[in-house]
This record gives structure tokens, sequence and C-alpha cells, in this order.
């Protein structure tokens, strides 16, 4: 996972392989399930808010690492290599 992810979150592409509707349906999917098997999943559940808000931000169909760019952009701190931050 972080031989595939870094690179792409480094360079500012974000992996366009995997929409973010698909990723907070997978979080939705945990989520739901600690709820149904009575396990609270605190950080599981603030990572689905974070899905949720991600995906309100930017839609469906961008990718699921968007999700960094959320990060991103709440925090005003780039975790792209300085040679992507211009992009």
């Amino acid at each position: 996972m972080v031989e595939s992810y870094v690179p792409k979150v480094l360079d500012g592409s974000y992996d366009p392989s995997f929409t973010l509707a698909l990723a907070t349906k997978d979080m939705r999917l945990i989520s739901e399930l600690g709820e149904h098997l009575t396990v609270p999943l605190a950080l599981g559940d603030r990572v689905f808010d974070s899905y949720r808000n991600a995906l309100t931000q930017y839609g469906d169909m961008a990718p699921h690492l968007s999700i960094v760019r959320l990060i991103e952009e709440q925090t005003g701190q780039l975790l792209r290599s300085s040679e992507q931050q211009g992009t």
C-alpha cells in the first residue's frame, strides 16, 4: 500500500483508479459493521466522516486519495514533495 499510494500523494495525482464514492461506501460499511457488532470504532468513524466531507467537497468521481487533498486544505500544509508543491 505504501509503495502504491505514497508516490501518488507526493506527486499530487491522488490515484484516479478508485473513486471517492467507492472508498466512502467502504468506510460506511465498516462503520455500520461496528455498530451492528456494538464495537466502538472511534477512529474508523472519524475516517468515515472525513471521507464524507471529501465526497461533499469533490464529488463522487474524485480519486479516493482526495482525502489527502482535504487534509491539505484543512491544515494549509501540502503533503506533496517539494518539487510538486507548485502544481
